[in-house]
């Protein structure tokens, strides 16, 4: 099977000999909006990288014929695609198979038996940090946010840059010190998707974090499940000794409502709120609340977007 026609959604290509487990995985990343294409072995796999590249790759290491490793090893030798990330996939479940997959270029490295909503969270995670990781790269990419910021006339208090755990781990001092002017400046920095990544308590020294926000994988499962209330409450608790604040991700009942409030978690979004809306729709619903600050801020997301789309197009052209 090919690879899918490019669109706006990003693409991924799935390798796996086994077909229910194909099908698993392709119906699970299709709800989470990739374009799925698939090969049966390694040797299909290699010869539909021949095209244009996918934007993620997910890898059965247990193959016959051409294993996983040597795929991932050609996809790293391809300069168009040595920054593609790579999620392997095993039922070896031993450091020395996980060894084997970070040595041959994987991104990530998750074990069967597969906890399928948790794999599109996965695969969502590490696209996400792949992207960040090449916007921070590009020249004096945290320098270009201030200049942006003077440009728009938006207040430099009201700017937020959501970073993911991943993006933190091995920092150059060059970047910190970016992170730190633009604090300096006003910019508030928080921490995406957290828990769902490689999470470290240093990164909150080293960088000027203000805020945590819990993964809606935990925030899903409350109040019942009890791992997820578990998680949720000591990353509540943690936040708040650590002098964070912290918000929760996709609260969509009552239920979840009440359970974070009592776990003293004072901000929350979700579906229970409000639908995702543009710019001019958040402008409206500032406007019903009455406050001409709030309207203030939603018209300087507006004037931000074009600069840094604009910023955004000059960069992919050079």
């Amino acid at each position: 099977m090919l690879l899918p026609e490019a669109t706006t959604r990003p693409r991924v290509l799935i390798v796996d000999d086994d077909p229910v487990m194909r099908m698993l995985e392709q119906e699970t990343l299709a709800q989470f909006d990739f374009e799925v294409g698939v090969a049966a072995d390694g040797e299909e796999a290699i010869e539909l990288l021949a095209g244009p590249p996918p934007a993620l790759v997910l890898l059965d290491i247990e193959m016959p014929g051409v294993d996983a490793f040597a795929v991932c090893r050609h996809i790293r030798q391809r300069r168009d695609m040595s920054e593609v990330p790579v999620i392997m996939v095993t039922g070896m479940d031993d450091m020395e198979s996980a060894n084997q997959a970070y040595e041959s270029g994987a991104s990530d490295f998750i074990s069967k038996p597969i906890n399928w909503p948790l794999l599109g969270h996965r695969a969502r995670y590490v696209l996400r940090s792949a992207q960040e990781a090449r916007q921070l790269r590009t020249h004096d990419f945290l320098g270009s946010v201030a200049i942006i910021i003077a440009a728009t006339g938006i207040e430099a208090s009201q700017f937020e840059l959501e970073l993911t755990e991943s993006i933190l781990m091995e920092p150059e001092a060059r970047r910190i010190d970016g992170f730190h002017r633009l604090r300096k400046l006003g910019v508030h920095f928080s921490i995406d998707d957290f828990g769902t990544g490689y999470s470290s308590l240093s990164y909150v020294k080293r960088f000027p974090i203000g805020m945590l926000k819990i993964d809606q994988s935990f925030v899903r499962g409350l109040p019942d499940n009890a791992d997820d209330a578990g998680i949720t409450t000591a990353i509540i608790a943690m936040a708040h000794s650590l002098g964070l604040e912290v918000i929760a991700e996709g609260a969509e009942t009552r239920a979840q409502l009440e359970f974070l409030r009592q776990a003293n978690c004072p901000k929350m979004q979700g579906y229970l709120f409000s639908r995702p809306r543009p710019p001019e729709g958040s402008s409206i619903c500032y406007g019903r609340a009455g406050s001409s600050r709030r309207r203030k801020q939603a018209r300087q997301v507006t004037n931000l977007q074009r600069p840094l789309a604009d910023h955004q197009d000059k960069r992919e052209r050079q």
